[in-house]
């Protein structure tokens, strides 16, 4: 009869060579530019507001819609994604 030894999931984790040195097993980013995404979700974000106020901007402001305002928002998150690629740079 062959028995085989299967490694717990904790013996599994303390063989595996931690990424960080401050403690947690999130790699470091690859590439610089990590707040373009966090300003293209937050443009995002507006963008998503702004759909969902659409009529109450319209009625405030009778010139422009939320519907309007929603594409240019989401057009600055897809700005924020562009000049994240093309200023990233390898982080050694």
């Amino acid at each position: 009869m062959v028995v085989l030894a299967i490694p717990s999931r904790c013996e599994r984790a303390a063989s595996r060579p931690r990424t960080c040195d401050h403690g947690t097993n999130r790699a470091p980013p690859k590439y610089s530019g990590t707040w373009y995404w966090f300003a293209a979700a937050g443009w995002y974000l507006l963008a998503k507001v702004l759909e969902y106020t659409d009529a109450a901007i319209y009625s405030a402001l009778h010139v422009m819609s939320g519907h309007s305002l929603k594409h240019v928002a989401a057009a600055g998150a897809c700005y924020a994604i562009l000049r994240a690629f093309q200023t990233r740079q390898p982080i050694a």
